[in-house]
């Protein structure tokens, strides 16, 4: 009697862990939202558009004029991103002397600072920064030349 329960308890035994069985679901790509990012912060802005209303004003003078400890910070919930006051002047006067036109300027500046592409290609300040100090580089010089033939 008793070996036919425990022959009865082992084959229940069996069967049960025999039955168990395992599955794996491949669950889909679920897309939450595409949030816009609030920004906090942007001195970039601000600077740029300080920079555009000086009229006449050569990169020299806004060197001169800079804080070397004051830092520009552009915040928002996904990015933080601070620079030195003059070594983005530098790095202005750098983008506006390699480049041929404005497109070209911004290319070099979003290459600079690839955190902030969007903010790059949005800011209309840069326009005139660009207008406003290219014609006291180089080649603005050579370009404002009358042409000789």
């Amino acid at each position: 009697m008793k070996t036919i329960i425990a022959l009865i308890a082992l084959t229940v035994v069996t069967l049960g862990s025999s039955t168990t069985s395992y599955s794996q679901e491949q669950l889909d790509e679920v897309i939450l939202s595409n949030k816009t990012t609030q920004v906090y912060v942007d001195d970039f802005s601000k600077f740029n558009k300080t920079i555009s209303s000086l009229n006449n004003t050569s990169f020299k003078d806004i060197l001169k004029s800079t804080d070397a400890s004051q830092n520009l910070v552009f915040k928002t919930n996904t990015i933080s991103f601070k620079i030195n006051e003059r070594t983005y002047v530098k790095s202005l006067r750098q983008a506006v002397n390699k480049s041929d036109d404005f497109s070209e300027f911004i290319l070099l500046l979003e290459s600079r600072y690839p955190k902030l592409h969007k903010q790059i290609s949005k800011d209309e300040a840069l326009r005139d920064v660009y207008y406003t100090t290219r014609k006291h580089t180089f080649n603005g010089y050579i370009a404002d030349l009358p042409s000789v033939l």
